[in-house]
């Protein structure tokens, strides 16, 4: 029986935010590295920031493929997060990021 090719990181981050999009909470996917822009490099948002930002409730969301680890620089940004108090979840599914986000918006004591 022929294997069924992996979802790439890609596609499950596209769904992820249509999911996320869909019942009202607004997600945005953010860039990371360099462009170029009319011959000109362009420095996006710095190695290891996470895939994606929810903006209500706010949450940064670090997707993955199923089994697949953070990168060094992805654990540095974690840590530097939670040194900061700003909420971050590493999501493998859209079922994880819709439990992640809604706990983040429980009302906390």
């Amino acid at each position: 029986m022929p294997r069924t090719p992996r979802r790439s990181e890609t596609a499950i981050s596209r769904a992820i935010r249509d999911g996320l999009n869909a019942i009202g909470y607004p997600t945005i996917r953010i860039n990371t590295g360099t462009a170029r822009r009319r011959g000109h490099h362009v420095q996006l948002a710095p190695p290891g920031t996470p895939d994606n930002l929810c903006m209500r409730p706010y949450l940064w969301l670090e997707v993955k493929r199923p089994g697949e680890k953070l990168e060094p620089s992805q654990i540095a940004w974690h840590a530097w997060a939670k040194r900061h108090d700003i909420p971050v979840a590493t999501v493998t599914t859209t079922a994880e990021a819709i439990e992640a986000v809604r706990k983040e918006g429980e009302v906390k004591p």
